[in-house]
């Protein structure tokens, strides 16, 4: 009895990590805090970008005149999440990822990435937030 309690304790642990494996890194910290105005994409994403209205959105920096988002997709599978990054710039821009990070580029703007934390700046790329990189191309 005392053996297949063990086995029982081991296989629960061992589910456990696999679980945390695929969902441990479905989160950005900006995510954490409630939403405020200043998260909403402003109206020059206009229904050309439909698709991502009922993504959260959270403002991550300004650079250069440019506004940055973070957004994600609330309606994905925990271990299958969606972030984009958009870019409030003359000329709108959304991409997106399953991945960890994104990159996007567009006429007039920076190349930016969102990693997952503790962006570094460093060959060709500045930290704007923590979790966003922009590169002049």
């Amino acid at each position: 009895m005392k053996i297949r309690r063990l086995g029982f304790v081991a296989l629960s642990v061992a589910i456990a990590g696999l679980l945390a494996g695929c969902t441990g890194s479905d989160s950005y910290e900006l995510f954490d805090r409630p939403a405020t105005t200043k998260d909403e994409l402003p109206a020059l994403f206009g229904e050309e970008f439909d698709e991502y209205a009922d993504f959260a959105s959270r403002f991550s920096a300004s650079h250069d005149g440019v506004d940055y988002y973070v957004l994600r997709d609330e309606d994905a599978l925990p271990g299958a999440m969606l972030y984009c990054v958009a870019v409030a710039a003359e000329k709108p821009l959304i991409a997106c990822s399953g991945s960890e990070g994104v990159t996007a580029s567009g006429a007039g703007v920076p190349e930016v990435r969102l990693v997952p934390t503790d962006a570094q700046s460093g060959e060709g790329w500045i930290a704007i937030s923590e979790n966003l990189l922009v590169r002049e191309r």
